[in-house]
């Protein structure tokens, strides 16, 4: 049976631009686990011991308690549900994340029975831009438009362009919100456009963004090893040829995230690093954040149920 973390590494392997840039804003986060085997129904089934307290029957919902080990002890919970084939419907912040100061967040995706994306959902307390998308795909199974809200651009109406020749395409949007003064009276309707190239070479893909509003164009490079996992992600915010942040990972054999290192300046000096552990059916067991000159900053230990 897959481990639930697997299932989750596989759904974030690709990501979007504003995601890619989520995830290099935010790289000092824990990186979120789902739930591992189940407990007695499914070690009767299965013939194979599991560890105690991961509860009894997947898909889910499951729970992740992250607990400080380090100092004060603070709590933060992660909620998942999956379908019956593994696809994830929802993925929040649990009720103790405020313990902690934590931005509340909740995503939720719906899956059209063919097992493309039909809508993909995300809120948040923090910085972050909310969004809530739609999408139809052509004939080749290809994502053809999307269409919701965005934080920062109202409603939004876009469509892909591909290249006939490569893997390369285009995402083409028009957006449109209301412009409000201080006091949050509508003062006027603005009106716009963006485009994300993705542009794919040997073991990356590149987002360049260009936004209609007159900023500068940025891009986002992902890197893969030749099993498919994230091997960074580079940050150029003003397309001068080269990195000014990058977010770096290393996996072992088994495929699994052992740790993520955080280089602001993309000097070759990673400031943080956070390592990760295992038990024997893939769920996260610790995390050890260690600041560069400073040492250990805090350890979280994980602790799964599922019902």
């Amino acid at each position: 049976m897959r481990h639930r973390s697997s299932i989750l590494n596989t759904q974030t392997r690709r990501l979007s631009v504003a995601q890619a840039l989520l995830v290099v804003a935010a790289a000092a986060s824990l990186v979120l686990s789902g739930c591992g085997s189940e407990g007695d129904a499914a070690d009767k089934d299965a013939g194979k011991k599991v560890a105690k307290g991961l509860g009894k029957t997947l898909p889910g919902p499951c729970s992740t308690t992250q607990t400080s080990a380090t100092g004060k002890i603070y709590k933060k919970i992660l909620e998942y549900k999956w379908d019956a084939k593994g696809k994830p419907l929802e993925e929040k912040s649990g009720p103790t994340a405020s313990d902690i100061g934590a931005d509340t967040y909740t995503k939720k995706w719906t899956w059209n029975p063919d097992g493309t994306l039909a809508n993909e959902f995300f809120e948040t307390s923090g910085p972050e831009p909310n969004y809530d998308w739609t999408y139809t795909y052509d004939a080749k199974a290809r994502k053809a438009t999307r269409k919701g809200t965005q934080t920062g651009y109202g409603t939004e109406d876009c469509k892909y362009e591909y290249e006939a020749s490569s893997k390369d395409y285009n995402l083409l949007c028009n957006f449109e919100y209301e412009e409000k003064d201080d006091e949050g009276n509508v003062t006027g309707t603005v009106k716009g456009t963006y485009s994300v190239q993705y542009i794919f070479g040997m073991g990356q893909i590149t987002e360049r963004h260009t936004d209609g509003k007159g900023g500068t164009p940025s891009q986002v490079t992902q890197r893969f090893d030749k099993d498919g996992n994230l091997i960074a992600i580079e940050l150029d915010s003003t397309l001068r040829g080269y990195p000014e942040h990058v977010t770096a990972f290393k996996y072992n054999d088994k495929g699994q995230m052992v740790e993520r290192t955080v280089d602001s300046d993309a000097d070759g000096n990673p400031e943080l690093s956070t390592k990760f552990t295992f038990d024997e059916w893939g769920n996260k067991l610790k995390a050890v954040f260690e600041v560069a000159n400073v040492g250990v900053d805090r350890t979280w230990a994980y602790d799964y149920s599922c019902w």
